[in-house]
This record gives structure tokens, sequence and C-alpha cells, in this order.
């Protein structure tokens, strides 16, 4: 399924929390929508649900509008946001049973819950869970229903690393069926194994919508640079944001490096090693998000 956002905005209490917001995804591609606290993703995410209302824009899911009024679209539409609601008293059983439409698939819930090793504490009542456990059937209620689009909201949220690896496991393989995924999660190195498409938001604006693979390619290239004298080299090189200094070396961006190399040999500062290397996901994003 499509998912199209186009120009939201919303405020809350006279704030500004989603300023001119607009994406899209295509039907079976990873979204993974990236930013820090505050900047709005539980917001949009909601928005898109139907579950608050919105002061300007569009949603629509295949080219159908959602609101808070219309939400027919949504009858294919799986999600987990924030923590699971569930009853204590319950067992996963009775959640399932309970959220279960009356045509879902028996079949492919059991494939589920066997690719999320849930079978030993399913008729367990909910109080008894641990985190992850919880999580995980957070996330199985989502995919009772056999959605198209699929909304989650920092779904390996308290997951061991073996759990982590069967969500993502399970998320890349109904990835191939086409299912379409919007996942929030600042585990960057994990939703960095999972998506096709970036969405980076800060303070309510996206500040970027690229691909995975464009993203990669375009990081910043740098140099590690060791110097005969370092301490020298430090003294020189003092408050320049764009060269990071190690305990043994400079990190120096490509495009500085015409700027640096004259200053060094202008003061008997030697280079003794040069090594390429490239910032990796986690850190790129991050100076993005700074």
């Amino acid at each position: 399924m499509q998912l199209q956002v186009t120009n939201l905005r919303k405020q809350i209490k006279g704030k500004s929390i989603l300023k001119d917001v607009s994406f899209t995804l295509e039907a079976g591609q990873i979204g993974g929508l990236v930013g820090a606290n505050g900047a709005g993703k539980t917001t949009l995410m909601k928005s898109i649900l139907g579950m608050i209302s919105i002061n300007q824009g569009t949603i629509k899911v295949e080219q159908q509008v959602v609101s808070v009024q219309k939400k027919t679209a949504l009858h294919n539409v799986g999600s987990l946001i924030e923590y699971p609601a569930l009853y204590p008293y319950l067992t996963g059983w009775e959640h399932l049973r309970l959220f279960a439409n009356d045509d879902y698939n028996q079949k492919e819930t059991e494939d589920l819950i066997a690719a999320l090793e849930m079978e030993s504490y399913l008729k367990r009542p909910t109080r008894q869970y641990s985190l992850g456990m919880k999580q995980k059937l957070g996330i199985l209620l989502a995919l009772i229903n056999q959605p198209r689009l699929v909304i989650l909201d920092e779904p390996i949220n308290g997951l061991d690393p073996n759990g982590t690896k069967q969500v993502r496991d399970l998320i890349l393989r109904l990835q191939k069926r086409g299912i379409t995924f919007l996942i929030s999660s600042h585990v960057l190195s994990e939703l960095e194994k999972m998506i096709d498409v970036l969405i980076i938001i800060k303070d309510g604006v996206i500040l970027k919508q690229t691909t995975l693979r464009r993203f990669q390619h375009h990081s910043q290239q740098r140099l590690r640079i060791t110097v005969d004298k370092f301490d020298l080299a430090r003294k020189l090189i003092g408050a320049n944001e764009q060269i990071e200094i190690s305990d043994t070396a400079l990190m120096v961006p490509v495009a500085e490096l015409q700027t640096l190399v004259p200053g060094l040999n202008a003061n008997g500062i030697h280079i003794q090693t040069v090594e390429s290397e490239r910032d990796d996901f986690e850190n790129n994003l991050l100076q993005l998000l700074k």
C-alpha cells in the first residue's frame, strides 16, 4: 500500500509540532523515521492513523484520505504506537482472539507466532510477561489481520539481541510479500539493516527523505592522518569543528585537506600516514540531527 503525507501541520496548545511534513512510501518499501525525542515522530504516526486531528495537510493511504473522521482506508493498516495496550489478566491468546477480525488467517497467525518464538508463554496472563514478551505481543497484534501497511513505533524496545533479529527477519520476510512498513527507532544500527527509505525529522520538519543506498553513498569521506608533531598540530587546528582530534590522529574531511596541509607544512609539521575511511550511518545521522 502506498502512504502519502502532504504538507502536514499539527499544533498542540499553540506550539507547532509538525511543520509542512511531506513524504511518500511506495508499496513494499520499508521507511525508517529517524529523529530525536520530541522531533514529532509519534505525533506524525498518530496523525497517519487518524488517532489525532491535524491542522492542515492531507494523509492518503492508497489514494484514500485518512483523518479522525475518515478511517476506511485504515482497514488494511496495522500499528504499534508507543507501548502495547494490554489487559494484564488476559492471556496472549485471549488478546489475539480479541483483536483478530472474523476473517483472520489462523495458519498465518501460527507462522507469526513461530517466527517470534512466542509459543511457550501465549497461554499465560500478560501481567507475567517481561517487557520483551509484551513488545512481541504488540507486534503480533499489529500483524494479526494481515495488514498491507504497518506502522511501528520503536518496535524493538525491550527486546534482547535474539528477539531483535526475529523481528527484523520477520519484517524483511513480510516486505517480500509487498507489505509496506513505516518504522521509528532509536536503534540506528538495527534500522539500517531493514529500511529502504530514510525519513529524517527534526523539530517537526522533514530534513531529508532519501533512499538508504543514496544516503550511504553520499556519506562523508574522511582521512585519518597522523603527524610527527601532534601536540603542535592540535594547537594549530584549534576550534576547527570540521576536524576531529583523537588521542593519536586527525580525522579530516577530504574537503578540508587543501586548507590543512599548507598550514601544517608552514609550521614544520610532517604527515606520517594517511588512511581513508567513511563515516558510518549512525555518525552521519547524528551530524544531521545536531
